[in-house]
């Protein structure tokens, strides 16, 4: 979540004017926020705090805030002596409190774990999502059993691989070709979702699974169809979109629900929604969430307002994508709330640039909450 936990900051980055090709990933980028104003609007004034040159056009350089009894925390990901390392950085006196060893890519609400994944194997396999420099040679990646997920205590920067491709491969004929992507933490933490994926571009497989913490036992939520976006809902409640066929327009959202044997339970939502999006839930009305509706062949991405419960959805507004934006190069909307559900922020195009647009939900707008 880009926003502060007093909800006065909004984390951002900033690269080059003309960076506009996949080559551009990886070079220098800025780091900073925008901060509110009297008026409660964020000023256009953007605060540098640090520079990194480990980021992707999708997924940028995982900058997230700390919860630490302040509001002056950070942690992003950057190359320190050619390797990948998580900086933690106070945002008021703009100096790093440590550097991890591992690339983070998500922590818990309290700020004590990250999970780690590899991210150069992330950009060979998935151009776009990892980083693409160092440049690593193939036969230099670490092994499919000194490789696969980790678990990082911040605090002392304490490391420990909790499953490795080897485990997580076992049964299936996937060699090196093995990636992961998209790991969440539930919300106590106990759990931690991934994408577990392989197979090689032609026969590629999507695995979407789990491990528990305490026991570090693996299940599997989904791989009979394809999901692509995800969030958790409660500490054993997930909400993904999931594709059923090769159609376009086959996408629909789906609740998984984690019993304590790890099994899992799926139902599908009865959202009129029939495209992928990024889901998030309201984090002060439960069963509340905004999405998006990716673009359509007129490059019009929309920003979703939706209720499970009831099924209503409200449409907020929409955006155009430039046509020589698309690929690893485009800019999806990525909705975040704020931190007391009056606020979504987007990333956006404005003509040849990225933005990043903050909509103020009104009134009206809270009608699926009831």
């Amino acid at each position: 979540m880009p926003f502060s936990y007093d909800n006065n900051k909004l984390l951002a980055t900033s690269i080059a004017k003309g960076a506009s090709h996949i080559a551009d990933e990886c070079s220098p980028m800025q780091i900073g926020y925008f901060e509110r104003n009297d008026s409660y609007r964020f000023s256009a004034a953007f605060v540098r705090v640090a520079e990194t040159t480990a980021w992707s056009w999708q997924q940028s350089c995982m900058a997230q805030w700390i919860k630490n009894g302040s509001d002056d925390l950070i942690c992003f990901n950057d190359i320190v002596e050619g390797k990948h390392v998580t900086r933690i950085r106070d945002v008021a006196r703009k100096k790093d409190v440590s550097i991890i060893k591992l690339p983070l890519y998500n922590i818990t609400s309290d700020g004590k774990w990250g999970v780690s994944i590899n991210f150069s194997r992330l950009a060979r396999f998935r151009p776009g999502y990892g980083y693409s420099k160092p440049s690593i040679p193939p036969d230099n990646f670490r092994s499919c059993s000194a490789d696969g997920l980790a678990i990082v205590n911040i605090p002392s920067g304490r490391t420990e691989l909790i499953v490795s491709f080897d485990e997580l491969g076992k049964d299936r004929e996937w060699q090196d070709d093995q990636y992961l992507n998209h790991a969440q933490f539930s919300p106590d933490g106990k759990f931690v979702a991934f994408f577990h994926i392989g197979g090689g571009e032609r026969e590629k497989q999507v695995r979407f699974m789990l491990i528990d913490r305490s026991t570090n036992n693996v299940a599997v939520i989904e791989e009979g169809r394809r999901v692509s976006h995800y969030c958790w809902l409660s500490n054993d409640m997930i909400l993904a979109t999931v594709k059923k066929s090769h159609s376009p327009s086959d996408w629909q959202y789906c609740r998984y629900k984690i019993a304590d044997d790890l099994s899992v339970a799926r139902e599908q939502c009865a959202l009129p929604l029939e495209t992928d999006g990024h889901p998030m839930q309201c984090p002060i009305r439960p069963g509340v969430i905004v999405t998006d509706q990716r673009a359509n062949r007129f490059g019009v991405d929309r920003i979703i307002l939706a209720h499970l419960a009831t099924s209503q959805v409200l449409r907020l507004g929409y955006f155009l994508l430039p046509p020589n934006f698309r690929g690893p190069l485009r800019c999806d909307l990525h909705p975040r709330w704020d931190r007391v559900g009056e606020e979504v922020c987007v990333d956006c195009m404005l003509g040849q640039q990225r933005r990043i647009a903050v909509i103020r939900l009104h009134a009206n707008e809270q009608l699926v909450s009831h």
